[in-house]
């Protein structure tokens, strides 16, 4: 019913000339489209039904990708992500956070947002709370780690450089460089280095 009005709404500001009642028109139109996953997608959209975060995770990438016969729905893969990583799927804040760097998926290029998201994968669970909404047991701890020192690297970058709605921070850069580091992240012990020395 929600939807419904929404969508009646939206319709009359894109006839009256409002580009953002076009634009929403769209994404809703895409959110309900119909899809016929195979049986993994049948498994991983019941999962994420039921608030598993790693479900909702993977269900994203079917929906970006178009896999297992699903229709290529970026906008629907966005709130898929975004959903993971409320439920504590560390992927999923990662992806997010990059989406909102590109504006991929209908979100707008924002890299405060951005590095929200990042900095929810990379300081806001523990694997204990990561792994806590899934059944993807093997799968969460087995990834856990490389996902967190890649959002880790990737929020220092944003920091190093500052963009659209993000100021510049380098004290936050080598904290986020350092700690991705830490995990192995051989890449991220560069970038400290680097930008450790230019600040001398």
């Amino acid at each position: 019913m929600l939807q419904h009005s929404t969508n009646t709404y939206a319709h009359r500001a894109c006839k009256l000339g409002f580009d953002a009642g076009c634009e929403l028109r769209q994404k809703l139109a895409a959110l309900a489209q119909e899809d016929s996953l195979d049986e993994r997608g049948q498994t991983l959209a019941q999962q994420c039904e039921a608030n598993d975060s790693v479900a909702c995770g993977d269900l994203a990438f079917y929906y970006y990708h178009g896999f297992g016969w699903a229709n290529r729905n970026p906008t629907k893969a966005a709130h898929l992500f975004q959903k993971g990583c409320e439920l504590g799927d560390v992927n999923s804040c990662y992806q997010i956070g990059l989406w909102y760097v590109s504006g991929l998926g209908g979100t707008l290029k924002d890299w405060g947002i951005a590095a929200a998201y990042m900095d929810k994968s990379c300081n806001g669970y523990t694997l204990k709370s990561a792994c806590a909404n899934t059944a993807h047991q093997a799968q969460c701890q087995k990834h856990y780690e490389n996902y967190k020192s890649n959002a880790c690297f990737s929020l220092g970058s944003l920091y190093e450089r500052g963009g659209i709605n993000l100021k510049q921070d380098t004290k936050k850069a080598l904290q986020t460089y350092k700690k991705s580091c830490d995990m192995g992240l051989e890449n991220a012990c560069v970038y400290y280095n680097n930008l450790k020395e230019s600040l001398k």
